[in-house]
């Protein structure tokens, strides 16, 4: 079945198979593993790990977990295609996108969930709750995982790391494939649930930041500013998303303005930390309590849309 009919009927009949208790979950990922490994077709190589995406996206829990067992028979770094147009640029997408895959799966062994996962539920509302050690170490994980995905944006820009590639696909025929079409609207699908989940876990740190030590607010603000970097980059997700007709019904907020604009008042509190005395800290912490009030209303402003759209793309699906 994974080499034959058409992409979506693989889909759908995988996705069913994943519930039935008498199909053993090894036989479907093992299946798929060997078909992405065993080509140097690029266009064979991103169908098969769109597969695995949805499986994982939307499969049940035990596939998901039998590939997280697996995920180091998903290097794919020295793929190339050099047959095929454009078959070194289009290589590259395919090399971060399995690097996604795998980042998802390291994650999801870290965690003991797909963040990304459609049944997830309640397994995210610790993010707004938590007040132990334990959020920031999670919050790094779903960082790494967003950088991840990241990088496959960066990749249709012909961009490994910081090193353009000789020919990076042209933009139109990026645009008008169906496959890279299909990879960047479940990749934007992702981000959006990896932007709640940082948004529910930004908001918990913003109610007590004017609080914590110097060290401790430090690392937090670490972590903020990375937020505020990867809302940038989503922002530009989005807005390929847009381009290529993917995002027409979506009325997704601007993600980068709440985070961005709230950095100066957080990275002052933290630089004058040692040279002010307490009662200038408390003026300074009341001084900045009504713009992070305004702004993490903005944020949970924007967390409740993105939501709301992750909701109505859920349903038509």
């Amino acid at each position: 079945m994974v080499r034959s009919v058409s992409h979506d009927l693989v889909v759908a009949a995988l996705l069913l198979l994943s519930f039935r208790s008498d199909v053993p979950p090894n036989d479907i990922v093992d299946a798929l593993i060997k078909r992405a490994s065993s080509t140097t077709n690029w266009i064979v190589v991103a169908k098969t790990l769109l597969v695995i995406h949805h499986l994982l996206r939307d499969g049940h829990e035990r596939t998901s977990n039998c590939f997280v067992t697996r995920a180091t028979h998903l290097e794919l770094d020295d793929f190339h295609d050099t047959k095929a147009p454009f078959g070194e640029a289009f290589s590259l997408m395919v090399r971060f996108y399995a690097k996604y895959i795998r980042a998802k799966l390291q994650a999801q062994q870290k965690m003991g969930y797909d963040v990304c996962h459609a049944r997830t539920g309640n397994k995210t509302s610790f993010y707004h709750t938590d007040k132990t050690d334990a959020l920031p170490g999670t919050v790094q994980t779903l960082q790494t995982l967003t950088e991840a995905l990241l990088d496959i944006l960066r990749a249709s820009r012909g961009i490994e790391g910081r090193t353009p590639i000789p020919a990076p696909v042209p933009q139109s025929q990026l645009l008008q494939d169906v496959i890279l079409q299909e990879v960047f609207r479940l990749c934007f699908n992702d981000s959006m649930r990896l932007f709640v989940c940082q948004n529910d876990a930004m908001l918990n740190v913003l109610e007590r930041f004017f609080k914590m030590s110097k060290t401790e607010a430090a690392a937090h603000l670490a972590l903020y500013e990375r937020f505020a970097q990867q809302c940038i980059d989503i922002d530009q997700l989005a807005y390929l998303c847009h381009q290529s007709g993917l995002q027409d019904q979506r009325d997704i907020p601007a993600l980068a303005e709440a985070p961005t604009s709230l950095l100066p008042a957080l990275r002052q509190f933290v630089e004058q930390y040692g040279t002010k005395t307490a009662s200038e800290r408390q003026a300074m912490t009341q001084a900045a309590h009504g713009e992070m009030t305004a702004h993490s209303t903005t944020m949970s402003h924007m967390d409740s849309r993105v939501r709301i759209e992750m909701s109505e793309e859920e349903t038509e699906a």
